[in-house]
């Protein structure tokens, strides 16, 4: 498909169509089906982390409100996420650019999608939990 935008043909061919296992399409079913937290016994190499990505930006898009992908470091979440997650979202239609330091899209509904690293969570304002800690 050509739209006659580079950037945004770049974001578009990322939606290519997945292999689909039965385990992940339970996944996807798991959470508009009311399961809290949805567990999959996949292998590396599976499609986790990329079904993941296409949710979020799905929910985001559908639901507004603060979205957050994280991973144990601020370089790893980056390197996970961020360019994708931009793709996903085609960011390169939205009226307000991502937020490269932040690393946060802005979607046109009003929600953010925010990459971060676990690392940092006190950068962001989230407190850690730890062993020994009381709420």
């Amino acid at each position: 498909m050509s739209t006659g935008n580079l950037l945004l043909d770049r974001q578009l061919a990322r939606w290519y169509p997945l292999k689909d296992h039965p385990v992940q399409l339970a996944l996807v079913d798991a959470v508009p089906n009311g399961l809290r937290f949805p567990l999959v016994p996949a292998g590396r190499r599976s499609g986790k982390t990329e079904r993941f990505k296409r949710f979020l930006v799905k929910q985001a898009n559908r639901i507004p409100g603060a979205y957050f992908a994280g991973a144990p470091t601020h370089d790893q979440a980056k390197k996970i996420f961020w360019d994708d997650l931009k793709a996903f979202s085609l960011s390169c239609l939205h009226p307000r650019r991502p937020s490269e330091s932040d690393r946060i899209i802005y979607l046109p509904n009003g929600s953010e999608i925010h990459v971060i690293g676990l690392d940092r969570a006190h950068q962001r304002g989230l407190q850690a939990i730890g062993p020994g800690v009381r709420r």
